[in-house]
């Protein structure tokens, strides 16, 4: 043992060296050599699309290396993947673990056939012929996918997702330059473009609650329409 504690130590630095040589050289070979049969898709939500599943069955069949580059190839121009990572399982299984963009919230061009599919920052996804989802209406004819859009109907979609949370409220309007939602009782409500979302919609939820409370006369099915776009809201 002492001999080759001496023996070690005289040679450790060679010793080293081909160890970190042999390490690489059995990298280069696991990424030039095995080749990918199996390939595991997982995102936040547990288990990916179909869409995503077919994407990456194109890599299948490739080696180690091959198959990265053809991962961060179809995923990289993706909008609706926001970040995505890869991982080799032995003996022949590729892991890759994707963080999607959820849409949130639907636009409704004018005249439009097809709804456009919106994640929480504004980021057009897709299309679809139906939905779900809380939907703003808007005077745009078209929306391109991939592209984030503008400040007005980012907060409009913000002001949708407000009342949608408090009143379950699924429909907006983007026109004449304001935001109008119709409330569960019919009342008109009519929003600004641009400002304070929690302070407006907390103005909403007061002035909505007060009129079930105050006089016969100011009670709620009196009311036709609360204009939120001036500094005292007028009631109608």
């Amino acid at each position: 043992m002492r001999l080759f504690n001496k023996f070690f130590l005289k040679y450790r630095k060679i010793i080293t060296i081909v160890f970190c040589i042999v390490v690489v050289v059995l990298l280069f070979k696991a990424y030039t050599v095995f080749r990918i049969t199996n390939v595991i898709c997982r995102t936040q939500y547990d288990s990916c699309s179909d869409d995503l599943l077919l994407k990456l069955s194109r890599v299948r069949g490739k080696t180690l290396f091959e198959s990265k580059r053809a991962v961060k190839a179809l995923l990289s121009n993706d909008f609706e993947v926001s970040k995505f990572s890869s991982k080799f399982n032995l003996p022949d299984t590729l892991q890759v673990n994707i963080l999607v963009r959820k849409p949130v919230f639907v636009l409704e061009p004018k005249n439009g056939d097809k709804f456009y599919l919106v994640d929480k920052s504004g980021f057009v996804l897709r299309t679809s012929s139906s939905t779900s989802l809380p939907i703003l209406q808007t005077d745009d004819e078209s929306f391109e996918i991939g592209k984030k859009v503008g400040d007005d109907k980012l907060f409009a979609l913000g002001i949708l997702g407000g009342v949608y949370n408090m009143y379950q409220i699924k429909y907006a309007a983007l026109v004449d330059n304001s935001i109008k939602v119709i409330s569960q009782e019919g009342i008109t409500l009519v929003f600004p473009t641009s400002g304070d979302k929690d302070l407006l919609l907390g103005s909403v939820r007061l002035i909505l609650s007060r009129l079930n409370k105050i006089s016969q006369d100011s009670r709620i099915d009196k009311v036709q329409s609360i204009d939120l776009r001036f500094k005292n809201p007028i009631i109608k």
